[in-house]
């Protein structure tokens, strides 16, 4: 399972051994537009056209206005789970999440995030 660094080490992504794509933040890291924008893009060519499931590990990240954008346009996977800690991490979660037709879930635990997943339809958004 390859791990690739995005927006110059501020996130990490691979696909999970259940077939879903793993974006993970590190904790503490302040999002731009252009940082997003990399993940998406390498996001996608990481799913080769196919439309995965999305884990998205937000613990203590900031998201600048810009970069919520950015998230708020992902269309090509199948769904997007978002894991954080906090209440603070849950209301970013709803920044990007908001609006965007995909079906999406916040979770305290990436096991209920990956579960969720596994168990959601293979359908576009």
């Amino acid at each position: 399972m390859d791990v690739m660094a995005v927006a110059g080490g501020k996130g990490t992504l691979r696909l999970h051994t259940h077939g879903l794509l793993d974006l993970l933040w590190v904790p503490g890291a302040i999002l731009e537009a252009e940082d997003a924008a990399e993940a998406l893009a390498a996001t996608m060519r990481l799913s080769a056209g196919r439309r995965l499931g999305l884990i998205m590990e937000i613990v203590g990240v900031t998201l600048e206005a810009g970069a919520r954008r950015q998230l708020r346009a992902l269309r090509f996977v199948s769904a997007v789970a978002v894991v954080g800690a906090t209440d603070v991490d849950r209301v970013v979660a709803a920044s990007i999440t908001r609006g965007n037709p995909c079906p999406h879930g916040f979770f305290l635990a990436r096991s209920e995030a990956i579960e969720w997943l596994r168990g959601r339809p293979a359908i576009s958004c």
